[in-house]
């Protein structure tokens, strides 16, 4: 299996083993490296320093844009990799390292998925909607619909922050983390109909299916109860 990392102007994602450490940089020792002096970003010996003073040692290769990724999905066939960012979705070919799909999106913290077969691709917004891409043969992205989520409630207040997707296993559905409403909702795939949502804990963030169930990740605690 090809392993490869993704550098960026903002930050770094990788997708390979990554050493943080203060080690030498271009082949100085340790000791007579001066951190605070070293400029942000790629060095001449491969190594990144980022803004916070460390130094990244990625495997494997990189792919560079000028985004902030906040999560991946690979393809079922694995010819595809989506890349979730702060302002738009990527598809990249794993093979030849090249971004082959590139639109504008109001990105998420997380939530990006391919359907079953690897022609629709699912993304979260933190505005409340899933946003619904055709996949293109060569990978590249083609808007298809919005899916507008509806807020906690029926005339309640506060929106919803959809966060982590999972594929139901027939494929007809997709479970939708509402962040900001302390809910999961299934989605019906075709028609972008929301068909059910269940109470968990508080502030959902991810979600996912083993052994016929789906587990919920929570960033808080329970749900605070009168009195707290």
């Amino acid at each position: 299996m090809k392993r490869f990392c993704l550098p960026i102007s903002l930050g770094l994602l990788s997708l390979a083993w990554i050493f943080v450490a203060p080690r030498a940089v271009c082949g100085e020792d340790a000791s007579s490296v001066d951190y605070d002096r070293l400029h942000v970003g790629e060095q001449a010996d491969g190594r990144i320093v980022v803004p916070t003073n460390q130094v990244l040692s990625p495997l494997g290769e990189q792919v560079g844009f000028p985004a902030r990724p906040t999560a991946v999905a690979l393809s079922p066939d694995g010819r595809r990799l989506a890349v979730l960012c702060s302002n738009r979705v990527l598809t990249i070919d794993p093979d030849t390292k090249k971004i082959v799909g590139n639109v504008k999106h109001n990105g998420s913290f997380t939530g990006i998925l391919f359907d079953g077969k690897g022609r629709q691709l699912f993304a979260s917004t933190i505005s409340g909607t899933v946003e619904v891409y055709a996949v293109g043969p060569e990978g590249k992205l083609t808007h298809r619909r919005s899916i507008r989520l509806t807020p906690r409630a029926a005339g309640g207040r506060g929106g919803v922050a959809p966060s982590g997707l999972a594929l139901d296993p027939g494929g007809k559905t997709v479970w939708v983390a509402y962040n900001m409403a302390n809910v999961v909702g299934e989605v019906d795939t075709a028609s972008g109909k929301e068909l059910r949502k269940i109470p968990v804990g508080n502030a959902p963030y991810d979600v996912a299916f083993a052994a016929g169930k789906l587990y919920v990740s929570n960033w808080a605690g329970r749900i605070p109860a009168k009195g707290d």
